[in-house]
């Protein structure tokens, strides 16, 4: 391990001295245009450079190539790729064979990092969630069965473990001393190519608030492209250790775009500490809805500026009922710690240990006033974000959708097809996006997810029930629906005989409609 990073130890200060633009290590035959800055002014220099510039400036070159060379051999043999299963959610019989055939098994392509020499592997928890059975392939080729041995959707990391020898650790660096302009590679498997090698900068530090269905987050961005197959995948800095496990991009196209983020190190770590040793994450809850201020209330509400987060609803009998919060009111301030926005306020509620007391100074009809709440664990299931309805990998790649659309956990789009038809009730279906809600006129409705009705079969149960084309279906028996997948165990031949109730929103609003499929 020495004899690789040493040859990066060395190329490190060249890397920063290209990044900063140095004389030395920059000479003038490199700049495109034959001339040179001099005093803000771009000079012409139309003499040929010399032999010996030629000579320095392709050994520059060939060292920065040795330099991520040697990077790419520290980390890749810690990088493995994973197949995640997902069988079709509809039970296997003869009313069902058919649907069961078109759906067919999802596979999810992802990467992970391995943690250590006992086989334990940190992947992104979209990449496994729901799975049936993992797949691991190391870096060598060997390939294992993996046991899913925790998850964490709140910050969407999972852990695995892999019976084999051999293994390459890989080595975690502090991400708190990770900085904006820092050289970084992101290793995985986009596309299903394994082993593959991206390289950027740290774009910003501390990103929260992206539009992605992950309540806990202080992402790293980097213009590093990362693509589908990356997710689970390491983040590494020029010595070949990981400061980030790359998470999602921004993207119109479903492709890189030069925006992914990564969840820091020193997250992975924590969150991997309690996984690994077969628990699970615990965290405060208040029991509270909260949005920011904005300049919109910050006006109604007699405030001299928009910091804090604003309570819109406090659940009856919970911690910050009995604590004395109230909606409307303004939280400013967490045990002494100003907040500026509902993400800080989110973050410090999490962090808080059950039955632990702590003080909210609070804005209340103009002027503050202090709290004390005794917060509860976290249920189970429990979700601070809205979730967002599902992507789908356009059919059109040169179509751009809503900037809300934009932010995706990787390989979202892979884990169920696009649209499936629905044998026994005669109608076609696909997850909802904003996109379709344009084409089908259904635009400025809110949606948490969905299902979409593509194509309705004349004379069949689905067309009797009264289900059109362009009608969302909600929920099945007050099962909500946000992607393929939730139809599972919902259409059971037995449902089916004695009737399932469907909710539906169409032109004439929401409606909830009896399907039955005699023999």
């Amino acid at each position: 391990m020495q004899q690789n990073i040493r040859p990066v130890r060395r190329t490190l200060g060249l890397l920063f001295a290209l990044a900063a633009g140095a004389a030395p290590f920059v000479p003038d035959s490199l700049i495109p245009v034959a001339g040179a800055q001099e005093r803000g002014v771009l000079q012409a220099r139309p003499e040929t450079p010399s032999n010996a510039e030629l000579s320095r400036s392709m050994t520059l070159l060939e060292e920065m190539s040795r330099g991520f060379h040697a990077i790419t051999e520290v980390i890749k043999p810690s990088v493995v790729k994973i197949l995640a299963r997902h069988e079709s959610p509809l039970p296997d019989d003869l009313m069902h064979r058919s649907l069961r055939d078109r759906i067919g098994s999802e596979i999810n392509i992802g990467s992970g990092v391995v943690l250590d020499t006992d086989g334990y592997i940190v992947t992104s928890n979209h990449v496994v969630d729901d799975a049936t059975s993992v797949q691991v392939e190391l870096s060598d080729g060997r390939k294992y069965d993996a046991r899913v041995i925790g998850t964490d959707p709140g910050t969407d990391l999972a852990v695995l473990k892999v019976s084999a020898d051999r293994l390459h650790p890989a080595q975690f660096a502090d991400s708190d001393a990770v900085e904006v302009g820092h050289i970084v590679l992101a290793v995985g498997s986009p596309f299903r190519l394994e082993q593959s090698v991206s390289h950027g900068i740290v774009s910003a530090k501390g990103r929260k608030d992206v539009q992605v269905n992950i309540d806990y987050q202080d992402f790293i961005q980097t213009d590093a492209p990362i693509n589908p197959g990356n997710s689970g995948g390491p983040l590494v800095n020029t010595r070949g250790q990981v400061i980030g496990i790359n998470t999602a991009i921004a993207t119109e196209s479903g492709t890189s775009s030069g925006v992914g983020f990564a969840t820091p190190s020193n997250r992975v770590r924590r969150i991997v500490d309690v996984l690994k040793s077969g628990g699970r994450v615990v965290r405060g809850y208040l029991g509270v809805q909260i949005r920011d201020v904005g300049d919109d209330f910050r006006e109604q509400l007699r405030l001299a500026d928009a910091r804090g987060a604003i309570v819109t609803n406090v659940l009856e009998d919970g911690p910050a009922h009995k604590g004395g919060l109230k909606k409307m009111d303004v939280v400013r301030g967490f045990d002494g710690r100003g907040i500026t926005n509902t993400a800080e306020l989110r973050d410090l509620i999490a962090a808080a240990l059950p039955g632990t007391s702590h003080e909210l100074r609070v804005w209340r009809d103009g002027s503050e006033t202090k709290l004390t709440v005794s917060m509860a664990e976290q249920p189970r299931g429990f979700v601070s974000r809205p979730v967002q309805a599902e992507r789908e990998e356009e059919d059109d790649p040169s179509a751009n959708g809503d900037e809300n659309d934009a932010m995706d956990p990787l390989l979202e789009e892979l884990r169920s097809p696009r649209k499936v038809y629905i044998d026994p009730v005669g109608i076609e279906v696909r997850a909802m996006t904003s996109r379709l809600a344009r084409q089908y006129g259904l635009e400025g409705e809110a949606f948490d997810g969905g299902l979409l009705i593509t194509d309705v079969t004349p004379e069949s149960v689905g067309e009797s029930a009264g289900l059109r084309v362009g009608q969302v279906i909600l929920s099945i028996d007050n099962v909500r629906l946000r992607r393929i997948a939730d139809l599972k165990g919902l259409l059971t031949d037995q449902k089916l005989d004695a009737g399932v109730n469907v909710r539906f929103f169409g032109r004439d609003g929401e409606k909830t409609v009896t399907l039955r499929v005699d023999d």
